[in-house]
C-alpha cells in the first residue's frame, strides 16, 4: 500500500491519539464539485507515513482506504481513479475522511468532514440510488 511496510500500515490503521497534526487544505466542511481533480491533503508537522480512509455517513457504498510513505512533508495525494469513484458514488450526505498519520513513532488520527456536490453524470450514474459498492482496501479499486 503505497511503500508503507505491513507493521506501519497496522500502526497507522489502528491510530487512537488525537490529531497531531493541523489539517491545512482542504478544510474541514469543504465542498467539492463532482468531477474536479482529486484534491491534495496538505497538513503542518512532520509525518513518516500518511492512512486515509473515505466513507459516506449513511450509506456503505464506499470505503476506500489508501496508505503511502509521507516523501513531501505534510502532503497526501488522492489518486484521480479512486477520486472519481468516491465522486461519482455521491448521495449528497457528507464525505467523512480520516487522516492518520505517524509522526515519531506516533499514530494519530484527524477526522474531517467534506461534502461533494452531486453532478449531472452522477446523478443519471446513480438513478435511484448507486448499486454498486466501491470498497478498495490497499488503494486497489473493487469496482
Amino acid at each position: 500500500m503505497g511503500g508503507v511496510d505491513p507493521a506501519t500500515l497496522t500502526m497507522l490503521k489502528a491510530a487512537s491519539a488525537p490529531c497531531a497534526v493541523k489539517v491545512t487544505y482542504p478544510y474541514d466542511n469543504t465542498m467539492f464539485p463532482g468531477g474536479l481533480v482529486p484534491p491534495t491533503i496538505m497538513w503542518s508537522g512532520a509525518a513518516t507515513a500518511a492512512y486515509v480512509q473515505f466513507a459516506y455517513e449513511g450509506s456503505d457504498k464506499v470505503n476506500y482506504q489508501y496508505a503511502a510513505k509521507v516523501n513531501m512533508a505534510g502532503e497526501l495525494q488522492i489518486p484521480r481513479g479512486a477520486w472519481n469513484e468516491i465522486t461519482r458514488r455521491t448521495n449528497n450526505n457528507n464525505l467523512v475522511v480520516t487522516l492518520n498519520v505517524l509522526s515519531g513513532g506516533t499514530a494519530s488520527t484527524c477526522k474531517l468532514k467534506w461534502k461533494v456536490a452531486e453532478t449531472e453524470d452522477a446523478a443519471q450514474h446513480l438513478g435511484a440510488q448507486h448499486a454498486d459498492p466501491l470498497v478498495a482496501v490497499d488503494g486497489a479499486l473493487d469496482d
